[in-house]
């Protein structure tokens, strides 16, 4: 399919979104929680992946400050994103009484709003990622570095994983297919965390936990793949790209909203 990225993100999100509404709805009622639970956490992951675009091109918006806020200059950093998703996630669906029951009912505390389960938080965010990277196929973005048979030999594992996709320049040429590695990887991730884990008792009632471990699995993973990556990258120092740096800052962010979220759920 010749799609664009923007419409593989939408495609694969609508398909993620109706997974959420049949997991956890029951009633119309249901459905207008889900979806407004949906938008405040995608709200707050757009913010924060634009804040961490911004600081990726540091210099460039400097410059030009006001184009953070214009469409001319569209982008988003996917740590950030997702790290600002994951604690939405906690404050918006994990919390549901104390916090999204005001915002979604008003003044209504009678009704105990749906609950955005873990497993459906997963399965949503890894079907926008992987709609992100698939988009990038086509798109010539998050593309890898070139392979060359006289370099790692006919029989290297560039070699044999090669994939000829395009640069940003459209020019396709044998690559390390690392959009592909990170579908791969966030399906994984998904299957594991979301379908997996949940018939273990004592993991299914940690809670917060599993969508922890998902966004820092995400994290190491994309850290990694950044080493086969060739796209232009900003912010490099100390051999890493500004991208691996921010998902070392993310994972960091992760980790310690974990451990707040949870030393407060003791004290209560």
């Amino acid at each position: 399919m010749n799609l664009s990225y923007t419409a593989w993100i939408a495609l694969f999100g609508l398909a993620g979104l109706g997974g959420v509404l049949w997991r956890n709805c029951r009633s119309l009622a249901d459905v207008a929680d889900a979806l407004a639970q949906v938008f405040l956490i995608g709200l707050v992951a757009l913010v924060c992946g634009r804040i961490g675009y911004a600081l990726l091109n540091l210099d460039f918006f400097a410059q030009k400050p006001g184009a953070i806020l214009s469409t001319s200059y569209p982008g988003l950093a996917e740590q950030t994103a997702l790290a600002g998703a994951c604690v939405a996630w906690r404050v918006f669906a994990a919390q549901p009484r104390r916090l999204a029951n005001k915002i979604l009912e008003g003044k209504n505390f009678m009704r105990q709003p749906a609950r955005l389960s873990e497993a459906s938080f997963i399965l949503l965010a890894a079907l926008v990622g992987i709609g992100a990277s698939v988009g990038c196929m086509q798109a010539g973005c998050a593309y890898g570095r070139e392979v060359f048979w006289q370099d790692v030999g006919a029989g290297g594992i560039g070699w044999l994983l090669r994939a000829d996709l395009p640069d940003a320049y459209s020019i396709p040429n044998p690559r390390w297919p690392t959009q592909a590695m990170m579908v791969v990887w966030l399906s994984l991730e998904a299957g594991l965390l979301s379908f997996g884990m949940a018939r273990n008792a004592a993991f299914e009632k940690s809670g917060f936990l599993r969508v922890t471990l998902f966004c820092a699995l995400f994290l190491a993973g994309d850290f990694f793949i950044q080493f086969l990556r060739a796209d232009p990258a900003g912010g490099v120092a100390f051999g890493l790209r500004g991208s691996q740096w921010l998902d070392g800052a993310a994972f960091g962010l992760v980790l310690f909203a974990h451990f707040v979220t949870m030393r407060l759920a003791r004290k209560r």
